[in-house]
């Protein structure tokens, strides 16, 4: 046949037509009809390396075998005969495909074999799902469950498995195998025993986050399976556990009155209850009490005695670790009550310690209103004023108010706004009741672009019973508070639009109280029902 070339404006040339001699070209038929009748295995991991027997029929030597459009390498192809060919796969992307064979005469095998590459994950860690660094390792989880982790690792697919406290046997013959068949590098495995985790996501080929399932103390491990069947070798740095609590944190030690010590903490999530440990002197650490609570109170104390508190929480199944320790508290000479027959609370006690006014409210006088006038020059420089109520006191009907005055400020209220049934309860306990306490704040709160014109004061209490205490944001009644602002500086800016706002600590965030009656007033009036840090904002309307 001669071979013609037209090209688009029309131009020619025919072979036949070269000089010295014409060029023709001959179609010819290989003589080899090769087939593929079966792979051993027929499936193997996508990083190549699966020695594989082909066997089918007419196979010549010096042919090659190719793995969809992938040839395999001429030194890992071996003719053993014209029905049998060895070779070892090339890698390729997890997924099937179609093995076929090409003899020296151009002939391509039929019908060709199918061969499947499956995915290869590998772990490398697993890490805490907050910790946005992904340094910081898991290697314990709860018996209970229901912890979440996040998995790291490589070639993950979406739709994976993750099996905690797996049991895999390799098999040889997958006929007849009950259970799931995975592959692990391409080689078949039953998983014999495992839990699979839930809530399993896809975050990307190296990430999976995942909710842990229950499991048994000790038992260890993880795996993860593709949908494919691919699989991980069994991540083993990884064992089932007793729940761990955190450690109680913020614990803070309040010398009273050098009459006893309240120690303080934050709620641990899960905590039953805590364990309270005192360091007296840098000496060794003593057990001094338990409480449901998160404060306690710690009486027995010594002269010229330093102490540092420790606190654990406790669960279903042990202690946290030991929390750091609290700041330093010493006591005075004098240590424990003030008076000759113990009683501390039968008539009402003011006295200054410090920049704190401390004030009792006795038993025996409650019925006379209590003054307390910070302007008194008995009081001069303090800045914060403690009121100790017996809940004897406080479950009173008839007892008498109690105001506070101060320089820019004036606070009114009845015992009875800490009145609960919980005060009720324990009113003729000598060792129960409230301490309130109001303190000028340090005005280094978020002010939202308001403008602050007024002292921020800062109210709190505590109701305690014996060694344990909890802390009142709701009041059960209203107290009567008045605060000064200046007038000039809200002038001077133009502020116009001037309230009273209490500080929310959740949202960060100034909230409205109450707005001032006019723009001639220098006070806002108002009244209160909770506890917490209080002042005058402005801002321009």
């Amino acid at each position: 046949h001669r071979v013609v070339v037209i090209n688009e404006d029309g131009g020619s040339a025919s072979s036949d037509d070269v000089t010295p001699l014409p060029i023709y070209i001959m179609f010819i038929k290989g003589e080899t009809v090769p087939a593929i009748t079966k792979l051993t295995p027929d499936r193997g991991p996508a990083s190549g390396g699966t020695r594989v027997r082909i066997e089918g029929k007419d196979f010549r030597e010096g042919l090659k075998v190719f793995f969809g459009e992938t040839p395999v390498p001429e030194e890992h192809v071996q003719v053993v005969d014209y029905k049998t060919i060895l070779v070892v796969t090339p890698p390729h992307a997890p997924g099937s495909v179609e093995v076929k064979v090409e003899n020296p005469d151009g002939e391509l095998s039929s019908p060709n074999g199918v061969f499947t590459y499956l995915s290869s994950p590998k772990i490398s860690a697993v890490v805490d799902p907050d910790d946005s660094t992904e340094t910081e390792r898991i290697t314990r989880i709860s018996v209970e469950g229901g912890q979440k982790v996040k998995i790291k690792g490589t070639s993950f697919m979406s739709g994976a498995r993750v099996v905690f406290a797996p049991s895999i046997k390799r098999i040889d013959d997958e006929q007849g195998v009950s259970g799931s068949i995975i592959y692990i590098d391409g080689i078949p495995y039953v998983l014999e025993e495992g839990a699979d985790g839930s809530e399993v996501v896809f975050i990307d080929s190296e990430t999976l986050t995942v909710i842990t399932p229950p499991g048994k103390l000790d038992s260890r491990g993880v795996i993860v399976i593709n949908p494919d069947g691919g699989a991980t070798d069994i991540y083993d740095q990884l064992v089932y556990g007793l729940p761990e609590l955190e450690s109680p944190m913020n614990v803070v030690a309040e010398l009273i009155y050098d009459r006893y010590i309240r120690v303080s903490w934050s709620p641990v999530e899960g905590a039953e209850g805590y364990e309270i440990f005192a360091v007296i002197d840098d000496n060794e650490m003593d057990f001094i009490g338990t409480t449901e609570l998160t404060g306690f109170v710690f009486s027995d104390l010594e002269p010229n005695t330093r102490y540092t508190f420790v606190v654990k929480a406790l669960g279903r199944f042990g202690s946290s670790p030991p929390s750091a320790r609290s700041n330093t508290v010493k006591t005075g000479r004098r240590v424990g009550p003030p008076d000759d027959d113990g009683e501390l609370t039968e008539t009402t006690i003011k006295e200054k310690v410090g920049d704190t006014v401390k004030v009792v409210i006795g038993t025996e006088d409650y019925k006379n209103d209590t003054t307390i006038d910070l302007t008194d020059i008995s009081f001069v420089g303090a800045k914060t004023v403690a009121v100790t109520l017996p809940a004897e006191v406080i479950a009173k009907s008839n007892s008498g108010d109690i105001k506070i005055t101060g320089k820019d400020f004036s606070l009114k209220f009845n015992p009875d706004v800490f009145k609960t049934s919980r005060v009720s309860q324990y009113r003729d306990m000598s060792d129960a009741g409230v301490r309130f306490e109001l303190a000028v704040a340090d005005g280094n709160s978020n002010n939202q672009g308001k403008t602050l014109l007024s002292t921020q004061y800062v109210m709190s209490a505590v109701f305690h019973v014996g060694k344990d205490s909890s802390s009142i944001d709701y009041l059960n009644g209203n107290m009567e508070f008045i605060l000064e602002y200046d007038r000039a500086k809200a002038d001077l800016r133009k502020i116009t639009d001037v309230a009273l706002y209490r500080y929310d600590e959740a949202s960060d965030d100034w909230k409205k109280i109450y707005e001032r009656y006019n723009s001639y007033d220098i006070v806002i009036r108002t009244t209160i029902n909770r506890l917490g840090k209080y002042g005058i904002l402005g801002a321009r309307r």
